[in-house]
């Protein structure tokens, strides 16, 4: 499977797992070694199980892989919709640390559940084969 590819002049590098989101919880990590300049999260935000649900995705840092803490700046905003949406999250790799992981939070709502999925895509990089 291929781990990077252009797209629209850019180059998808990581992708975190599409999962579930029920509760306040964060995704697993991914190391973003090898991005550089800016780029965006794309964030795919599947369709509510109720039209009152509520999320906010945002962006966090680690030197270690073990302790997170918040970008500033790098948030969806606190979402409420009663269809799918796709969230573009600006983000300069070059002013964030190694690993990152997206912390789910605000999630509310009668029975609140999203199906979430995120690309990580940062202009112009493109990943060694060997990676």
């Amino acid at each position: 499977m291929p781990r990077a590819m252009d797209l629209d002049g850019r180059s998808v590098r990581k992708t975190v797992a599409q999962s579930t989101v029920t509760t306040n919880a964060q995704s697993g990590s991914i190391d973003i070694r090898g991005l550089t300049g800016r780029g965006i999260l794309i964030v795919v935000l599947g369709t509510p199980f109720n039209a009152d649900n509520t999320i906010e995705v945002q962006l966090q840092d680690s030197a270690d892989d073990t302790t997170f803490a918040d970008v500033t700046g790098a948030t969806s905003g606190a979402r409420t919709s009663d269809t799918a949406e796709v969230v573009e999250i600006p983000v300069d790799f070059d002013a964030i640390r190694r690993y990152i992981r997206l912390d789910y939070k605000g999630v509310a709502g009668t029975t609140p559940s999203y199906e979430v999925g995120t690309v990580a895509l940062a202009g112009g990089h493109t990943l060694p084969a060997d990676e």
